[in-house]
């Protein structure tokens, strides 16, 4: 699976909310729960721990390029308590 995202964005969510895009790819490949969010773009929530072990939910889309299906991540937050209850977490 291939991930790709815009690097500024990481770096600013990063900063605001101390887990980076990159740390996410681990919570989308190994998530507890997930689904669709938005029908027009087509985004998914997935929930799981980042790869230094937060808990968070990530936004993201499938998209394609000349390589084939990739994920494209959009955002992420410190997952919510309404959040873990929802998904039993």
């Amino acid at each position: 699976m291939r991930f790709k995202w815009d690097q500024k964005k990481s770096e600013l969510v990063e900063k605001t909310r101390g887990v980076s895009f990159e740390q996410a790819q681990i919570a989308i490949k190994n998530a507890f729960g997930s689904g669709l969010l938005n029908d027009d773009p087509e985004q998914y929530v997935a929930v799981g721990f980042s790869s230094r072990g937060v808990l968070i939910s990530v936004i993201h889309e499938f998209r394609e390029d000349e390589d084939g299906i990739f994920v494209w991540i959009v955002t992420l937050w410190k997952t919510t308590k309404e959040e873990k209850r929802r998904y039993q977490i």
